[in-house]
C-alpha cells in the first residue's frame, strides 16, 4: 500500500522520542496541524543539512512494506532503500496521526 501526495507547506516543528514510539508535530499550516506518531521498532533520520527550521517539504510518500510504515521527504517514494535515502525519513510498524485545528 502506498500514498504518494503533493505534502504542501509540510514543516517539523518537533520530533519527541519516548520508549519505541516517535511523535511528530508539523507546523501549523493552512487552518490545521498535523501530528503522527510511528511506534515499534522506530527508526528515522533527519539529516544535518536539512534543519527543522528550514526543510520545508514539498512532497511526500507514505507507504507500507515488509509491515513497515514510512514516511519521507521524497515523491512517488515505494521502496524501503529510497526511503532510506531520502533526506529525512521515519519508519516504524503502526503509524497513526490527529489533524488539530490550528489556533494562531
Amino acid at each position: 500500500m502506498e500514498a504518494n501526495f503533493g505534502f504542501h507547506d509540510a514543516h517539523i516543528d518537533k520530533i519527541i522520542t519516548k520508549g519505541d514510539k516517535t511523535k511528530i508535530l508539523f507546523e501549523k499550516s493552512w487552518g490545521s496541524q498535523i501530528e503522527m506518531t510511528f511506534e515499534k521498532y522506530v527508526s528515522y533520520r533527519v539529516e544535518p543539512y536539512d534543519t527543522l527550521a528550514t526543510d520545508w517539504w514539498g512532497d511526500g510518500s507514505l507507504f507500507s512494506k515488509n509491515g513497515f510504515w514510512f514516511l519521507c521527504n521524497g515523491e512517488d517514494v515505494d521502496t524501503i532503500n529510497d526511503a532510506k535515502n531520502c533526506s529525512i525519513y521515519f519508519s516504524g510498524k503502526k503509524v497513526s496521526y490527529r489533524v488539530f485545528p490550528a489556533c494562531y
